[in-house]
């Protein structure tokens, strides 16, 4: 290989990853508020205002919400342990059945925590009137459009 090439390809491997470093977009720097340094995200009850929830509708949200919650984080615990034995059966060299069973038990535990996240929104959305959903339907549409550079 000619000493001009391997100067050139030198340099292409050295400039590239600059060139893609100067190009991600500064991260936003945490804080005791906000620990990932990411964009805040508005819930329904700090819209509150803007949707013209009442003290009562408020309250029926939030405790939708804590109870959201505190099934979920059952639910992540399961997935976790069923996620740690799966592990397990494979660096072990389970036999292909006690790995399907697993894998359907996965399956299962994410269907549930899905339905669970399905079933809060209805339960939430019940406790709005059709102008404030409205409403809601069209700010989530607007938080979640791509941002133009």
């Amino acid at each position: 290989m000619s000493r001009r090439l391997l100067i050139a390809r030198i340099a292409l491997v050295l400039l590239l990853p600059s060139a893609a470093l100067a190009q991600t977009p500064t991260p936003r720097p945490a804080t005791p508020a906000n620990p990932s340094g990411r964009a805040p995200v508005k819930t329904i009850v700090d819209c509150r205002a803007e949707l013209g929830l009442s003290d009562a509708q408020v309250e029926k949200i939030k405790a939708v919400l804590d109870d959201f919650q505190k099934q979920l984080g059952g639910s992540r615990a399961a997935l976790n342990r069923a996620y740690q034995d799966l592990g397990r059966l494979l660096a072990d060299g389970a036999s292909l059945e006690a790995i399907r069973a697993k894998y359907q038990q996965i399956g299962a535990l994410e269907l549930e925590a899905r339905m669970l996240d399905v079933t809060t929104s209805r339960r939430v959305e019940s406790a709005m009137t059709a102008e404030q959903l409205k409403r809601w339907k069209t700010m989530q549409h607007a938080a979640r459009a791509p941002k133009k550079p």
